[in-house]
């Protein structure tokens, strides 16, 4: 039983370490759509959605094109679809973009029927696809008196990056914990 023990701790490892997909710039240059046949758009949304092991970047819902924006769109609003399909949705949405984009996200984020995950989705969503003012605008009430407090937190985050800095900090004051910390070194970053 030694000699196995001395064999195996002698043997050269051959594991390789995990590396990291290097993730695209965010000044990368858009993603040009691929030329897909509407059952293929489909059979891709379907793919991204139900993935697990792998992250579905922004290029690749971007990839798809306009052409997925309703099938996403009607996902997002289904309550019948799991909250996590509808924050793969919501997040393929803000990757893509589109006219009716800062409505939907701006909506669900305000929405407290809705569940915290597709809330969450809508809410870092928004800060993707709508002018700064009108998050600003928006979210101040959502990171105010939302009754999660994960939703308060990502709120804070995104009216952070969104010129919001001196509702965070009341906010703060009001929430006597850590939770806002991000959302306060954003700001403080930015002073």
């Amino acid at each position: 039983m030694l000699a196995l023990l001395m064999v195996l701790l002698s043997a050269p490892n051959t594991m390789q370490p995990h590396r990291a997909k290097p993730q695209p710039s965010p000044n990368a240059a858009p993603v040009t759509p691929a030329k897909m046949s509407p059952e293929e758009v489909q059979a891709r949304i379907q793919m991204y959605l139900g993935s697990i092991d792998r992250p579905v970047t922004p290029g690749m819902w971007q990839r798809l094109g306009p052409a997925a924006i309703p099938s996403l769109e009607k996902i997002a609003r289904d309550p019948e679809q799991a909250p996590s399909k509808r924050a793969g949705a919501l997040g393929g949405i803000s990757a893509i973009g589109s006219l009716t984009a800062p409505d939907l996200m701006l909506d669900l984020a305000k929405d407290e029927k809705q569940p915290p995950a597709v809330r969450i989705a809508a809410i870092a969503g928004a800060g993707h696809v709508a002018p700064g003012d009108r998050v600003a605008q928006e979210l101040r009430p959502v990171m105010e008196n939302a009754a999660n407090g994960h939703v308060r937190r990502i709120a804070a985050e995104v009216l952070a990056a969104h010129g919001g800095c001196a509702a965070v900090r009341a906010q703060a004051k009001r929430e006597q914990s850590d939770r806002l910390s991000k959302a306060l070194k954003t700001c403080n970053e930015t002073k």
